[in-house]
């Protein structure tokens, strides 16, 4: 039986998840994120996606842009999508 010292809550892992991404966690903090996610495979899953979303940011171009035709459709996109009907 685990001590309930070490158990949080999906919410509470879930900030941890993020918090990992921004800032280091404590040592606390790693134990208890590691025990949910021992048990919990919502987590886990949330913790793959967060972790694989972080290293796919990191590859972006910053210097992307779009062709004026593209710039355009999009455009025309957002104003029937958001024109009231």
């Amino acid at each position: 039986m685990m001590p309930q010292t070490f158990m949080i809550t999906c919410k509470e892992a879930t900030l941890y998840i993020s918090k990992k991404e921004e800032h280091k966690l404590s040592i606390a903090e790693r134990v208890k994120l590691f025990m949910h996610l021992l048990i919990c495979g919502f987590c886990k899953l949330f913790y793959k996606q967060s972790r694989y979303l972080a290293i796919e940011i990191k590859h972006l171009h910053t210097n992307a842009e779009l062709s004026s035709t593209d710039k355009t459709n999009l455009e025309q996109l957002i104003e029937r999508e958001t024109s009231p009907k």
